[in-house]
């Protein structure tokens, strides 16, 4: 009898303590279950936004017309901008930008610029003005080596002409390919030092008009405070801006 009793309350007790643990699982479960997130494990668990930068404010004068224009553009991600002068209308003043993931025009460069003799709106050849206007960057050329330029880099060589001649007008043609003799209006690239030194071809008259003005470039500085109808700046300068334009940029000069 007593054997019966002790095996009842060894039974009756090992039945509460599994009903002790099967009970105190489910609570731990269901409490589990029940907690709702603390707001570190919410906030933890979002990406962080990364925050706009402040759009940088540029004094470039009616250049901002271009800022708008190509803000928007995928295909143009650096803009040169060339202002001319109020003071003096060979002098200008060339502004180096490039556009961030955020469509925000910055400043890489600021940087005197010489321009035509008889300053702006280029109508014919020889009238010793700069053309007015937005345009392509074609070409980057130079009679140094590369100096790690982005843009695709040709050196110039002695057989290399900008031809001013009705067949070729306007086109760098290289006569050790092209069976022609470009004539006296016609400039022998390698001649011109310092100023093609470092160059950027201006897709100025891209119809090849005759007559109404050929070989616009972005060049180094020469000997004297103008130019011809190009675009000009330091040397030093002219390097930096081969090394961050790329296919694409555009030229604005107002």
């Amino acid at each position: 009898m007593i054997n019966k009793q002790i095996i009842a309350i060894t039974v009756a007790v090992m039945l509460v303590i599994a009903g002790g643990l099967f009970c105190f699982g489910n609570t731990i479960s269901d409490t589990h279950a029940q907690q709702p997130q603390s707001n570190e494990s919410v906030q933890s668990a979002t990406a962080p936004q990364e925050a706009v930068p402040a759009e940088e404010p540029l004094n470039v004068g009616n250049g901002n017309v271009y800022l708008e224009q190509y803000k928007y553009d995928d295909s143009v991600h650096q803009l040169v901008l060339v202002r001319q002068s109020e003071s003096s209308i060979s002098e200008a003043t060339l502004y180096l930008l490039e556009k961030n993931k955020y469509n925000q025009w910055y400043l890489i460069m600021e940087c005197p610029a010489y321009i035509g003799q008889n300053g702006l709106d280029k109508t014919k050849e020889g009238d010793r003005k700069t053309p007015r206007g937005d345009f392509s960057l074609t070409h980057a050329m130079g009679i140094n080596p590369d100096p790690g330029s982005i843009m695709t880099y040709t050196v110039i060589t002695d057989t290399m002409y900008v031809c001013g001649d009705p067949e070729y007008y306007n086109q760098i043609i290289d006569t050790a390919y092209i069976d022609h003799h470009c004539g006296s209006n016609s400039e022998h690239l390698i001649k011109y030092v310092p100023q093609y030194n470092y160059t950027l071809y201006i897709g100025y008259n891209p119809q090849n008009e005759y007559g109404k003005g050929s070989a616009i470039l972005l060049h180094c500085f020469g000997s004297y405070p103008y130019t011809m109808g190009c675009v000009a700046i330091a040397e030093e300068n002219m390097i930096k801006v081969l090394q961050t334009v790329s296919n694409g940029s555009r030229i604005c000069i107002y």
